[in-house]
């Protein structure tokens, strides 16, 4: 559900083929994008893709704005609508990562996501001004009632693919272990857990991508490898999912900062977050995304929430990289 796929799993490479079993393995196509799960089990776990799809179905038809028959196209359709525990639980998530990062992380943010053309709808065909979007722009203004959710403007418009992918990660986790599995990978388009040991018990080896715009993927290059264990890891980037804009001919990223509605790019060009939880990864790596990396730097050393792993480019055009102390000790060669 979310747009930015910059996260190479280095033990497959997903295509864009039909879903596919191999003895310990699933893969297919979820969100957008690819799903894929890797056991220790050396045996058939296609008897997992039934409840799998049924998992990726209830989380589309809850939090996908690309159908009309979703609940959160329903909100965004009226002032309010009631809503399921997976849409609340993940609402709940976002107010408390809203308020943290100071309003950097905000899904009701999803009018400019349409404005700059990333979204569901398209707003740029018609005579917006930005600025009149903005006082739209406030999660504070979506009210939780027992399990209805209600816009304080009808024209609000939620856009949950910041948080959404990561939660479903979790999700696949929870059925996974429910199953009594306790070795695997889970990776939905980059978001990825990693529980207990891969196969040859070492841990699950993680890529990075250099965060340069080349859509060939043979072509891409790893920044750092890292040893994942029982934690998530998330990343976002905007090299992947950009645009020109036709009348200024200036370049639009899909990481939108929701306090200044600009689309432009910041000075973080790839972000990495490992914790207990994909979700919260997922959020996180976005509003660092928008912070930029002085603001990025500075919130992660003051709140310790995290690990990190950022690639951002310095004042004078430079590449540089900032990594905290756990992420170093995971780090490999």
């Amino acid at each position: 559900m979310k747009y930015t796929i910059i996260l190479l799993i280095l033990l497959v490479s997903c295509s864009k083929e039909t879903n596919t079993t191999k003895n310990g393995q699933l893969k297919g196509r979820a969100f957008g994008t690819y799903y894929y799960i890797k056991t220790t089990d050396d045996k058939d776990i296609e008897h997992l893709r039934q409840p799998i799809e049924e998992l990726i179905d209830s989380i589309n038809d809850s939090m996908s704005t690309y159908q009309e028959s979703s609940l959160i196209s329903k909100l965004n359709r009226s002032k309010k609508a009631v809503v399921d525990d997976m849409f609340l639980e993940v609402i709940k998530k976002s107010r408390i990562i809203h308020e943290k990062t100071n309003g950097y992380f905000d899904p009701t943010a999803g009018l400019l996501v349409n404005y700059y053309g990333f979204g569901s709808e398209t707003l740029q065909d018609q005579e917006v001004a930005l600025d009149s979007l903005r006082e739209y722009v406030n999660l504070d203004l979506l009210e939780i009632s027992g399990d209805t959710l209600i816009k304080k403007y009808k024209r609000m418009y939620v856009d949950l693919n910041s948080i959404a992918k990561g939660y479903a990660v979790d999700q696949f986790v929870k059925l996974l272990k429910g199953k009594g599995l306790d070795n695997f990978l889970v990776d939905i388009g980059g978001e990825v857990y990693a529980k207990g040991n891969k196969p040859n018990g070492k841990q699950w080896k993680i890529g990075i991508n250099e965060p340069i715009k080349n859509e060939d993927t043979s072509k891409r290059k790893l920044s750092a490898k890292v040893g994942l264990k029982n934690k998530a890891m998330a990343t976002s980037g905007n090299y992947l999912k950009y645009k020109i804009d036709k009348k200024t001919n200036k370049e639009t990223v899909h990481t939108i900062n929701p306090l200044s509605g600009k689309a432009k790019p910041s000075s973080v060009l790839s972000a990495s977050v490992i914790m207990d939880d994909c979700m919260s990864a997922d959020a996180y790596a976005t509003a660092i995304m928008a912070m930029g990396h002085e603001k990025a730097i500075k919130f992660i050393e003051k709140e310790s929430l995290f690990e990190a792993y950022l690639i951002y480019k310095g004042k004078d055009g430079e590449i540089n990289t900032y990594v905290t102390n756990g992420f170093k000790e995971i780090l490999e060669d």
